[in-house]
């Protein structure tokens, strides 16, 4: 392999095993050499630092707002904002209520109007890392700008990673939403300076080369399936506490993704009386699913935590598996070519796998194609109720399914082959 150059990751997420991105991040580029990456993000999130050292924490130094919106506060190295409430929900109804007005009526997916202004602070530490390629999922306008100068300043490399079809509906609700064409602009610009644009899945990856006239690589979350089938294998003789089958969700529950979709399956659950329906998700997410799902008896609320070993315990301890996406027109455009980063660990996690969602999603056909879980593409409370009952019931079809899933995680999404191919890729930039 060629000498591996100073990469630095730009994103909204950052390096952790709590959301996808910082999931997808670590797994990729572990075993990279810490002295030559970064990460420059946004993310409230704390860091972890066992493959990527070194972060910087945007800051209301680096992104302003115009006045009377502006905000300021220090700038960040590495560390995430102190937030008072960590409970899992916040109090009050009634803030919870405007809180929800406020983002979706007022600020909706425009946000407020933000400019890239680099601090002294934020200088100093570029200087310092001298970056040789950058490495981005992109984001809103600020993290746009943040990619155009810092490419400009330090002639960099650009490697655009498409994870989602984010940008077609980006800035086009809320009062703000006039900033989708200055949106659009920098969108362009980065694209045409890209030297290499990877997508999430091969789905994505044929769609965006004919969209964008430019030659697209799919690259996805991976894992050491290996050695993650045999610590599922440990924790599923360890047993659980659960006296009811239990169906679990992990991950981001989204409401222009997953949310009514999991609502859905939450109450075929609460009206069979014979299911567990836990949901382990992130804490920015808890607040929806408490006003989408409170009143129903079956479903448990709780929180990712740091432990690296959380998602797989937790996968392998779990009876069923679910998968879940919208059926409205804009959750399906959002999801169309998307691939959860969760599905190598679902795959590979000796749990059968419940996927719900309309066949026009990539995460859909992937399965119906694949044959490596129980399908139910209709939007049907009923069908859901059965296919659940079916898979607890049927361990002849459990064990077919188990087993096509493994071999589909070996072939596909092992990182001693992914991994290499991607860190591969980078060097040659």
């Amino acid at each position: 392999m060629p000498q591996l150059p100073r990469v630095l990751v730009i994103s909204p997420c950052v390096f952790n095993y709590q959301n996808g991105g910082g999931v997808t991040f670590s797994n990729l580029f572990q075993g990279w050499p810490q002295n030559a990456l970064a990460n420059l993000h946004s993310s409230p999130q704390d860091p972890d630092k066992s493959v990527c050292a070194n972060f910087y924490r945007l800051s209301g130094e680096d992104i302003v707002r115009p006045w009377p919106l502006r905000k300021r506060g220090p700038s960040s190295l590495g560390a995430a904002t102190t937030e008072k409430n960590s409970s899992l929900s916040t109090k009050g109804n009634f803030r919870k209520a405007i809180h929800r007005f406020y983002r979706d009526r007022i600020v909706g997916n425009s946000g407020l109007p933000q400019a890239f202004q680099p601090s002294s602070a934020l200088l100093e530490w570029l200087d310092k890392f001298k970056p040789e390629v950058i490495y981005t999922i992109l984001g809103p306008i600020p993290h746009l700008d943040a990619i155009l100068f810092i490419q400009n300043r330090y002639n960099c490399r650009i490697v655009v990673h498409c994870m989602d079809d984010w940008y077609d509906q980006a800035y086009t609700s809320g009062v703000f939403r006039f900033q989708r064409s200055k949106m659009l602009k920098k969108f362009k610009e980065i694209f045409d300076k890209a030297d290499q644009c990877l997508a999430i899945g091969e789905s994505m990856a044929k769609e965006f080369s004919k969209r964008f006239h430019k030659q697209f690589t799919a690259f996805q979350n991976t894992i050491d399936v290996r050695g993650f089938s045999a610590q599922s294998q440990k924790y599923r003789e360890e047993g659980t506490k659960s006296t009811m089958p239990r169906v679990l969700y992990f991950g981001s529950v989204l409401p222009f993704a997953q949310l009514d979709a999991i609502a859905e399956v939450a109450e075929a659950i609460d009206a069979t009386q014979k299911f567990q329906f836990e949901i382990i998700t992130i804490k920015e997410c808890i607040s929806d699913c408490e006003a989408k799902l409170g009143h129903l008896k079956s479903v448990k609320l709780s929180l990712i935590t740091k432990d690296q070993e959380h998602f797989c315990r937790e996968l392998s301890q779990a009876d069923i598996l679910l998968l879940p996406s919208n059926f409205d027109p804009a959750s399906v455009e959002f999801l169309k070519y998307s691939m959860p980063t969760k599905v190598p660990g679902y795959l590979a996690s000796g749990t059968p796998i419940l996927v719900y969602g309309p066949k026009e999603v990539a995460q859909v056909q992937y399965a119906i194609e694949n044959k490596w879980a129980r399908c139910v593409t209709t939007q049907s409370k009923n069908e859901i109720a059965e296919a659940l009952l079916e898979l607890q019931s049927n361990k002849a079809e459990n064990a077919d399914l188990v087993q096509t899933a493994l071999k589909v995680a070996e072939k596909n999404h092992d990182a001693i082959n992914v991994r290499r191919a991607f860190q591969e890729l980078l060097a040659k930039v």
